[in-house]
């Protein structure tokens, strides 16, 4: 891929693919959010890149779209937006990570309030 995209491309497609991974093994087993990770990486991504790729590279490269953006320029824009689709997956994770915590972290404010506990250390 690296030869037929412009290298901002690359570069995005490494940016989704880290995001992409960070955000499977927190979604893993959660029905929904991690089918959407799972499509966004075997379907959304490579379906973007192929349709990208399908085209004659110098045509891919000069051609100005009707919507005044070159093929690159179009494939870059639509890497992005799929870059902060993956953001907002992965940051969805996280925050139910850290829900957990604080759920958590109340759970055993009220299982430890008013007891004492006392530890013999040395």
């Amino acid at each position: 891929v690296g030869r037929r995209v412009p290298d901002e491309a690359v570069a995005a497609v490494g940016r989704i693919g880290a995001l992409l991974a960070e955000t499977l093994p927190r979604v893993a087993g959660t029905g929904e959010p991690e089918v959407i990770v799972r499509v966004a990486a075997t379907v959304y991504l490579p379906d973007t890149l192929r349709a990208y790729l399908a085209l004659p590279a110098e045509w891919a490269a000069e051609h100005v779209l009707a919507g005044g953006l070159t093929p690159a320029q179009a494939l870059i824009a639509q890497l992005e937006a799929l870059a902060a689709a993956a953001r907002t997956m992965r940051d969805a994770a996280i925050e139910q990570d850290a829900s957990a915590l604080l759920i958590n972290g109340r759970f055993l404010a009220d299982r430890f309030a008013g007891s004492r506990l006392e530890l013999d250390l040395p």
